[in-house]
Parts: C-alpha cells; structure tokens; sequence
C-alpha cells in the first residue's frame, strides 16, 4: 500500500516591516522608541537629546535587528542598539 502524505499549506511569508527609531536616557538608562517611517527622526525627538538613530525591523526569529542612520539628526546606529531594542521591547 501507496501512503501518500496530505499536501500542507506553508504560513506565508510575513511582510516586513522597517521602522525608524531612536536611542535616548531615561533616568540614566538607554531606551529605545520606534515608530513609523513616516515621521523624520528629528520630528520624534524633538529637543531630546539622542544618543543614536537608525532603522530597525523584526527578523525571521523574532528578534529585532537594527541599521543605518538618520540624516535629519546626523546620528547613526550603533552595535548595542539591537540589543537595547530587544532588551527593552521583547519580555
């Protein structure tokens, strides 16, 4: 006897998102805002001093990965951004 396995839809793929964000201190510790490309990184921080910027998006596994620069702040990401990000947006 033939077994012949039932065919299995596979989830599609989901869409990526980019967002923009930034680092700032809050009571001495470092914390991420993100929000929509649609503002400039400068119009979210306002007169708030900023201690990078960039964009960001969650990956495959969940996890947020983080890039690039903002011009309007002439800031740029960093190495630890990600782990901020994923420190304080992931519990």
């Amino acid at each position: 006897m033939n077994t012949v396995l039932p065919k299995t839809e596979t989830a599609p793929a989901r869409k990526r998102v980019r967002s923009k964000y930034i680092i700032i201190k809050h009571a001495g510790t470092e914390v991420p805002l993100v929000f929509s490309p649609v503002l400039s990184h400068k119009q979210v921080a306002g007169m708030t001093k900023v201690e990078s910027a960039g964009y960001c998006e969650l990956d495959i596994a969940g996890l947020w990965v983080a890039g690039g620069s903002s011009d309007s702040l002439g800031l740029s990401s960093r190495p630890q951004d990600a782990d901020i990000l994923n420190g304080c947006l992931l519990l």
